[in-house]
């Protein structure tokens, strides 16, 4: 009885070797990506900082997780008043081709933040929190705005007052009306 040899040439096992390193690889980098993913939202902006500075994170894929963990919590939590994706992606785009090319400008640089509601965004409704704005656009940027914007920050929408937002305008609500109906001057007589 023949003996049958189960062992492949040398140049098939090498090729099955380098197909599985590879492939664990990709698994590796794809578990890394996921975890990443999972986890980024509770990393600290100085760890997420040193990941984007050495481009194992980039800000466009950090920048489509958040607008993508907004997507899935706000209409809970209702916390931004303002979404702005398009403008957050094209930021995200030009900050990770100036780290590219060697332009790292800090920690902030490519990190998607989002402001308060109350920071002067030009061109972006900014609410205050108040139904009395709900209208308004600023022609140009507040201090704090400008200054993340020129550190290199990603904006993301903005960060709504929705306490005040989901009550009505002052002097609207019954208690209000019903005091200066009675003429006390809401002293709580």
């Amino acid at each position: 009885r023949a003996v049958r040899d189960t062992t492949d040439p040398p140049s098939n096992r090498n090729r099955d070797r380098e197909r599985t390193v590879s492939e664990i690889e990709q698994e590796v980098v794809a578990m890394t990506t996921d975890s990443l993913k999972k986890t980024v939202h509770y990393a600290s902006l100085l760890d997420t900082a040193l990941l984007i500075q050495s481009k194992e994170l980039s800000p466009v894929d950090l920048t489509h997780w958040m607008l993508d963990r907004i997507a899935a919590v706000d209409g809970r939590l209702r916390s931004y008043a303002t979404v702005t994706a398009e403008r957050a992606l094209a930021a995200a785009h030009d900050a990770e081709q100036e780290i590219a090319r060697g332009s790292y400008r800090g920690p902030l640089h490519g990190m998607p933040i989002a402001v308060k509601d109350l920071c002067f965004t030009r061109g972006i409704r900014t609410m205050g929190g108040t139904a009395v704005l709900r209208d308004f656009v600023p022609t140009q940027d507040g201090t704090v705005v400008a200054r993340l914007e020129r550190a290199g920050a990603v904006l993301l929408p903005a960060v709504g007052g929705h306490r005040l937002r989901d009550r009505p305008a002052a002097g609207d609500d019954q208690r209000a009306r019903g005091r200066r109906d009675r003429g006390d001057r809401g002293r709580g007589d």
